[in-house]
């Protein structure tokens, strides 16, 4: 185990984005490596980590989620906000722990996307895309910004 997390710790502190040694890292069999290198991932700040972090997510770790979500806002590109928004809309893509740290994601990243979708949520009127409700939305269910009977949905 130490030998797998002391490289991405020596790169954090270096402050040298090793992509080849944090891909490895995040496609690792151990949860606390891939943990450890998404954060570092994200304390980097280099933009390259963002391909990094976004494909893994459809892989389903559902306790992955928020560190990834949370170097996502640490990252705070404006390019993500589409991804986000995509995975809070849908209940299949987020586990409901994952929604706040996502919802802070997307705020830390910004942009118009996340600008229109903040201004929706909190009018009450957020459409998840076409046929579907506010009731699919984690975010507005599980944060308490939905009405009682749609919390437990």
């Amino acid at each position: 185990m130490v030998e797998a997390i002391a490289p991405i710790i020596a790169a954090e502190d270096a402050r040298s984005f090793d992509e080849s040694l944090l891909r490895r890292s995040t496609l690792s069999p151990d949860s606390l490596v891939r943990r450890i290198a998404a954060l570092s991932a994200g304390r980097l700040g280099d933009l390259r980590a963002i391909p990094l972090l976004l494909p893994s997510w459809w892989i389903r770790i559902p306790s992955l989620n928020p560190t990834r979500a949370f170097a996502l806002g640490l990252l705070a590109d404006s390019s993500v906000s589409d991804d986000l928004i995509k995975r809070l809309e849908d209940p299949e893509l987020v586990p409901p722990a994952a929604a706040l740290e996502m919802v802070t994601a997307l705020a830390k990243t910004g942009g118009a996307e996340a600008g229109r979708w903040f201004r929706s949520l909190l009018a009450g009127s957020t459409s998840d895309g076409p046929g579907r409700s506010q009731r699919s939305c984690p975010a507005r269910r599980h944060r308490g910004m939905a009405p009682r009977e749609e919390r437990s949905g």
